[in-house]
C-alpha cells in the first residue's frame, strides 16, 4: 500500500543548465573542455549538437598540447567549414532578396525544381532553414503554412 502525500512541490531544475559555458562566450573566446582523452568524444558530440541549435552560437573544437579546447566562432567562420550549408543558405537568401515583396513559402525555398549545384539538395535546404532560422523572418499563412523573408 502507498501513502499519498499532499502539497509536496516538484523539484525545480534549471531550465537552461549547460555543462559548458557556451552561452557566456563571445566570438573568439575559448576554454579547455578536458584533458582526459576518454572524454574527448563526449565533448565533440556536445559541440556538434550545440552547433545545430538555431541561435547564432557556433563552436569549434581542437587540440592544444594535451587539451581539448572549444572556441566560439562567428557564423561566417562556421560556414567556411560547412560549404554545402553555406551554398544552400546563400542560395535561399539570394532567392528571397530577388523575390522581395512576394509571398515566399517553405516549399518555394525547398522544392525540387530549384535543385542546382549552387542551391544544395532539398534535404540540405530543409536543415539550413532550421539551423539558420535567425536569418529568416517567418510569418504565418492563412492555411497554417509559413511565409519567409530575410530577417
Amino acid at each position: 500500500m502507498f501513502k499519498i502525500d499532499k502539497n509536496i512541490p516538484l523539484p525545480i531544475e534549471p531550465q537552461d543548465a549547460e555543462k559548458y559555458p557556451f552561452k557566456q562566450m563571445e566570438i573568439g573566446d575559448s576554454f579547455i573542455a578536458t584533458q582526459d582523452p576518454k572524454e574527448w568524444d563526449l565533448v565533440v558530440e556536445e559541440v556538434i549538437e550545440r552547433n545545430n541549435v538555431s541561435d547564432n552560437l557556433f563552436l569549434k573544437w581542437g587540440f592544444t598540447d594535451h587539451d581539448l579546447r572549444v572556441w566560439r566562432v562567428s557564423v561566417e567562420d562556421h560556414l567556411i567549414d560547412h560549404p554545402r550549408e553555406s551554398e544552400a543558405l546563400q542560395f535561399m537568401l539570394k532567392y528571397l532578396s530577388e523575390n522581395y515583396g512576394k509571398d515566399i513559402t517553405r516549399s518555394h525555398l525547398t522544392q525540387r525544381k530549384l535543385n542546382t549545384p549552387q542551391s544544395g539538395s532539398r534535404s540540405k535546404r530543409e536543415k539550413v532553414l532550421v539551423k539558420y532560422a535567425f536569418y529568416f523572418k517567418i510569418s504565418s499563412t492563412r492555411n497554417g503554412g509559413s511565409y519567409y523573408e530575410i530577417a
